[in-house]
Order: C-alpha cells, then structure tokens, then sequence
C-alpha cells in the first residue's frame, strides 16, 4: 500500500479536501445508521418469537457489536486520511467535536430546563 502524503498547492484544495472529510463523515454516519437500523430491525422481528434465552442474548451481543462497527471503519479511515490526506481527515475529525459539543449544549439545556422547572438544584 503507497501512503503517500498530498501536497497541497491552494489554500481552495485545503477547503475542498476539509468540506470533503465533513461530507465524508455525516454521509457515512447517516447510511450506516439506515442500514443498520433496518438490518436489526428486520432481525429482531423475524427472532422476536424465539423463546431461547441464549439465542436472545447472543443477537443483543452481535447488535450491540454492529452498532460498533461504524466507529471503527470512521476510525481506520481517519487514520488512513491522515497519512494521505490529512484536509480530510481533519474534516472528519471537526465533525465528531462538532457533534459532541453539540450533545453537550443539548445536555446543558436539559439539565437547566430542569432545574428551572424544579425551582434549582439546591433546594
């Protein structure tokens, strides 16, 4: 495998490449929760029936492990962005902080919301 590092020559190949890694991963992330979601959905309604106790779990166990792929194969493709063209995984990179800054006000409003309702946390 040739992991040979893009030059850049215009600032507008540095843009394209940052707004590419941006696309890249919301794309990935959308498709793969679609996927996903109807993949064990169709599974558990065809299972949903099965009264084994053991098979139930061992299909929780392989959902929850589904559901965990996605983070690796943004993962390897971050790192493999970063040895060849680090625009894009710098992209990638500012839309999982992007993300999670954005959980984090969500949270932040959840949690004064309900301290405004209960008349604050002290009392």
């Amino acid at each position: 495998m040739n992991l040979e590092r893009k030059v850049y020559e215009t600032r507008s190949q540095k843009v394209g490449d940052f707004f590419l890694g941006v696309g890249l991963s919301i794309g990935l992330n959308v498709a793969l929760s679609l996927i996903l979601s109807l993949a064990t959905g169709g599974i558990t309604s065809v299972t949903s029936n099965i009264n084994n106790d053991m098979a139930q779990s061992i299909l929780g166990i392989l959902i929850s492990i589904a559901y965990g792929l996605p983070c690796l194969l943004q993962l390897g493709l971050i790192i493999y962005f970063g040895l060849t063209r680090y625009w894009i995984a710098l992209g990638m990179l500012a839309t999982i902080a992007f993300g999670l800054l954005l959980a984090l006000l969500l949270a932040a409003a959840c949690f004064a919301l309900i301290a405004g309702m209960s008349g604050g946390f002290g009392k």
